[in-house]
């Protein structure tokens, strides 16, 4: 087992080195004002009544529900942009989004795009995302590769941020990626307005210098006191801020956790939830079963959680639509809220480039919690205990897959 696993970690890395030079290769085959290919996408259903903005401080935050809210906000957001569009984004395939990015550059907008250089392992895949990058460079737009390794040589890093920024005035974050299948996709977002948009341009700022080989930047720490505001939580190489705010809203809360994750495995969270439940507090988890993960990273996270009496469900579209949970949000005593790019995974609390957003505000976190009500009463079934041979082998395949959670 120890012998595969460090054989998949090295093919990894060459992996992610030879993507990066092809990526840049291929690139620079396009003179300017060529266009690649355009790389089709479904077209979305019409976007729902937007729910509206939230004042919070200084700020305005508006819930984004699913693909319809999400690419509706992303494209007016770009759309209404004057001087600057940044963007940091783990895929970028879904083309209305990627089109109208280009469009925007190549009208004079400053486009800055930061993305992760491993997308895929198949050779469309990295076709698809060589013909982007070529697009994006073709349209005028800046594009830098974020560190596969990070300052301290960590290996298994992704840059997993989704952020949008215009003109420095307003964003979009949370977990939504610009995907193929971005509509078939379960997920919560935020448009912020307001003075946390400096805030996240300093991430973004700090990850530009980061991927061009710059000085960084310093970040201001969050105060971790969700009351204080909107907070801006990063994992990187020297920062474990979601999982810091993640454990500490579980400690703090008294009443209810609502928790609907893709991915859930990181012991210290486990173990939270877990001590929650037994101090009287109303504990769910929704999680995806993710079964394309070597029998799911999620498995053993269930039999955790239900031997302790923690009501877990799995997500299930009873459609029979192929509606994926990629949600990574929790409300804490229906009023306090974390969402944004960070699974509570191991690598994602841990050692991927991350982005989370908390705050307090009863009406956001009512709006959330009644989509997870939804959710637990209509769009799940129960998780079940697996013991004896099977549930052994549940634990190391789900332990093998957080490997690469």
């Amino acid at each position: 087992m120890l012998a595969v696993v460090v054989m998949l970690a090295a093919v990894r890395v060459q992996a992610q080195d030879a993507a990066r030079l092809a990526l840049q290769s291929e690139a620079a085959a396009f003179a300017p004002g060529m266009q690649p290919p355009a790389i089709l996408s479904p077209t979305p259903p019409a976007a729902p009544a937007p729910a509206g903005f939230v004042t919070l401080g200084a700020d305005r935050l508006e819930p984004l529900v699913d693909a319809p809210a999400f690419i509706a906000a992303s494209l007016e957001t770009m759309r209404g942009a004057r001087r600057s569009i940044d963007l940091e984004m783990f895929d970028l395939e879904y083309e209305e989004l990627a089109a109208t990015l280009c469009e925007r550059a190549r009208t004079g907008v400053r486009v800055r795009v930061v993305l992760d250089p491993f997308i895929g392992v198949t050779p469309a895949q990295m076709i698809r995302k060589r013909l982007r990058v070529a697009q994006l460079r073709a349209a005028g737009a800046s594009v830098e590769f974020y560190p596969i390794r990070d300052l301290h040589g960590a290996v298994f890093k992704i840059d997993h941020v989704k952020l949008l920024i215009a003109d420095g005035r307003v964003a979009v974050a949370g977990g939504t990626n610009w995907s193929h299948d971005v509509t078939v996709r379960h997920d919560f977002n935020l448009r912020v307005e307001g003075p946390a948009v400096r805030r996240l341009e300093m991430v973004f700022a700090r990850d530009w210098a980061l991927a061009g080989g710059r000085p960084l930047p310093p970040l201001p720490a969050p105060s971790y006191d969700p009351a204080a505001g909107l907070q801006i939580l990063i994992t990187d190489a020297d920062h474990r801020e979601p999982l810091e705010a993640i454990l500490s809203r579980i400690a703090a809360a008294r009443r209810t956790i609502r928790a609907e994750e893709f991915l859930l495995d990181q012991k210290n969270v486990v173990a939270a939830l877990i001590a929650a439940h037994r101090r009287g507090v109303d504990v769910r988890v929704l999680l995806d079963p993710n079964s394309f993960f070597f029998g799911g990273v999620n498995a053993e996270t269930e039999q955790t959680l239900l031997r302790a009496g923690v009501p877990v469900r799995e997500f299930h579209d009873p459609s029979g639509e192929e509606t994926l949970l990629h949600a990574k949000m929790a409300v804490f005593d229906d009023r306090d809220v974390i969402v944004g790019s960070a699974n509570w995974s191991r690598n994602a609390l841990q050692v991927n480039h991350e982005l989370a957003l908390m705050f307090r505000d009863p009406a956001i976190a009512a709006d959330f919690s009644a989509v997870f009500d939804a959710d637990w009463n209509g769009r799940s079934r129960p998780a079940r205990e697996r013991g004896g041979l099977a549930g052994i082998i549940l634990r190391l395949t789900s332990g093998l897959a957080g490997l690469f959670s």
